[in-house]
């Protein structure tokens, strides 16, 4: 089964980084990218991804990714939406796991921890599918 990734991050490099991780997964996932806060609304909506990596800090503001989190949580909770953060700050964390964010993973990534929060969620999911 592949399952359908959106990558929400303003920085090419960290997207790049992102889908290189995830293809080693022997084709395991659909990648969809976007750099922006509006862009991932958009693809968000039609593309319908069953997964979200997204940056808490886009361009237009400090708390932008909080707000595409809210948007994605009330349009389809049930998405499961990874944060990525490269600011250790606790207070934006806390907030986007209220929010009904799964979990985040901090820049520079490491492969094992990305893979094993996406592979957490994917086993939650199936779990819940039963």
């Amino acid at each position: 089964m592949t399952t359908k990734v959106l990558i929400a991050d303003d920085s090419q490099f960290a997207r790049n980084v992102l889908k290189d991780i995830l293809l080693k997964c022997q084709n395991r996932f659909q990648i969809i990218e976007a750099n922006s806060a509006a862009k991932t609304i958009e693809m968000f909506k039609k593309e319908k991804p069953d997964f979200v990596l997204l940056d808490i800090v886009m361009p237009e503001s400090e708390e932008e990714g909080v707000t595409v989190l809210e948007k994605i949580m009330q349009s389809r909770p049930e998405t499961s939406v990874i944060m990525v953060t490269a600011v250790g700050n606790d207070a934006m964390i806390k907030k986007c796991m209220e929010l009904g964010a799964k979990d985040y993973i901090t820049k520079p990534f490491e492969e094992k921890r990305v893979i094993s929060a996406i592979d957490k969620y994917l086993d939650e999911r199936a779990t819940n599918a039963e």
